[in-house]
């Protein structure tokens, strides 16, 4: 699984298009059109990555390099599913 590193301020996800919302938790997300989105929710303890798609094919390069450009920037890690 993926997630947030602990140190990251989450205002750093602007930089990527992220935009902040505020609900039970803080939501960033990316939306590509009406049916489609990437999200990430956080709590106080964790930010994980959460990621909604509709349509794959329609977004499937998008999502990668999203990803991608999140990883480069040293903001994600993988962390082990127990």
């Amino acid at each position: 699984m993926l997630k947030i590193k602990d140190n990251v301020d989450l205002k750093e996800l602007e930089k990527f298009g992220f935009e902040h919302r505020y609900g039970k938790c803080y939501e960033y997300i990316r939306e590509l059109n009406g049916r489609n989105a990437y999200r990430i929710y956080t709590t106080k303890t964790h930010a994980n990555i959460q990621i909604e798609v509709f349509e794959p094919m329609v977004i499937a390069q998008k999502m990668q390099d999203v990803l991608y450009d999140l990883i480069q920037a040293g903001l994600v890690e993988k962390v082990s599913e127990d």
